[in-house]
């Protein structure tokens, strides 16, 4: 029994009320893919062998500087998320397609400057999206039996944060620092003489030139990885409903 209960009226004076709320990012960064495996190369054969011509030649070191703005963003202490950018195009926008978030920067594909828009604008309010750094592309054409919701923030939940990359399969970001083993001018005429690249340019892909070794569209970097550990329940490339 309380010594000092009164009959009377019940009275609580409560001094202020909290409520848990996730965090948002406060900070969304657009950057590109390619920065990460341009930012692993040492050397002019490591550039040489590269997929990508726009890793192959990195013109003015336009790579290195968009990666020391990613490590910006991540050591900065605000919540925050990165997108990369996959290659923009201004074709077919008059249709949905499903978009795709993948991470390891191991992929390559397609995007246009308001899809990318709209990926932003959904991360911002989306709790899911804080702390990670993913690449974004178009997947498959949008169906009327799947039909993609940015606002729900499924595009982000299936992705690792960047502080969890090491548990999920996906190696350690790599330091950044000046352009290493860029190609000399003879190269530089090699790469853009390229039947493949004029090839690729002419239909707007923007020079691009996929290996056979790389991950095929709809993968994420590792097989531990949060996308591919339900792919009877959830394929890869519909991670991003």
């Amino acid at each position: 029994p309380n010594p000092s209960y009164k009959e009377g009226p019940f009275a609580l004076e409560v001094a202020s009320v909290y409520a848990y709320k996730a965090a948002l990012p406060l900070l969304v960064h657009m950057s590109s893919a390619g920065v990460e495996r341009n930012a692993r190369i040492e050397t002019a054969e490591d550039r040489k062998n590269c997929s990508m011509p726009i890793v192959q030649l990195n013109p003015g070191g336009t790579l290195n500087w968009k990666y020391d703005g990613e490590t910006a963003v991540r050591t900065s202490g605000v919540p925050y998320t990165v997108v990369r950018a996959c290659g923009l195009v201004s074709e077919d926008l008059d249709k949905a397609f499903v978009l795709q978030a993948c991470q390891g920067d191991n992929v390559s594909g397609k995007i246009s400057r308001a899809e990318v828009g709209a990926v932003i604008a959904a991360a911002v309010g989306a709790p899911a999206a804080v702390g990670k750094t993913f690449e974004l592309r178009r997947g498959d054409l949008a169906t009327a039996d799947y039909q993609q919701d940015l606002c729900s923030g499924a595009l982000f939940k299936p992705l690792c944060t960047d502080s969890e990359r090491s548990r999920f399969g996906l190696q350690p970001f790599p330091a950044p620092g000046p352009p290493k083993g860029m190609p000399d001018e003879g190269r530089t005429k090699e790469i853009l003489a390229d039947p493949r690249v004029k090839a690729s340019q002419e239909r707007g892909d923007g020079g691009r030139v996929r290996a056979e070794e790389e991950a095929p569209a709809d993968a994420s970097a590792a097989e531990g990885h949060p996308a591919n550990l339900a792919v009877d329940e959830a394929p890869a490339n519909k991670v991003t409903a």
